[in-house]
């Protein structure tokens, strides 16, 4: 039916080129991701200690992970900071991602401590 593949062949030739990209590509934006999110944590950690409690560490995805301060000094319960970098392991979305300007995201989301309400002093004259 078909001719067998060969390497002379210059679809075959193509094909292999093109996976070599895809592959290096993916090992190339793996590292990128991982030593971005190592300069991320470590630019958050001395901010997360500085809230006194107990940090949990989840990763969420391949590229998202988020840090969870509980019982934090008042006036916080709970801190989270979520990371979300683009994504680098597949070669065209990160060219995609990158001529459309995206960039990484941090979201902090802060739950506080609810304070018994004060007692105001009446400042009312008769």
């Amino acid at each position: 039916m078909f001719a067998p593949l060969s390497f002379n062949d210059p679809f075959t030739t193509f094909l292999l080129v093109t996976a070599a990209v895809l592959m290096a590509g993916y090992a190339v934006g793996r590292w990128t991701n991982l030593r971005r999110s190592r300069r991320i944590s470590a630019w958050l950690e001395p901010g997360l200690r500085s809230l006194r409690g107990t940090p949990v560490v989840r990763p969420v995805q391949r590229s998202i992970f988020r840090v969870q301060v509980t019982n934090a000094r008042r006036p916080f319960q709970t801190v989270t900071a979520s990371v979300v970098l683009i994504s680098r392991e597949v070669l065209p979305t990160w060219l995609w991602e990158r001529l459309h300007r995206r960039h990484d995201l941090l979201i902090v989301h802060v739950t506080s401590v609810s304070l018994p309400p004060r007692k105001w002093k009446s400042s009312t004259r008769q």
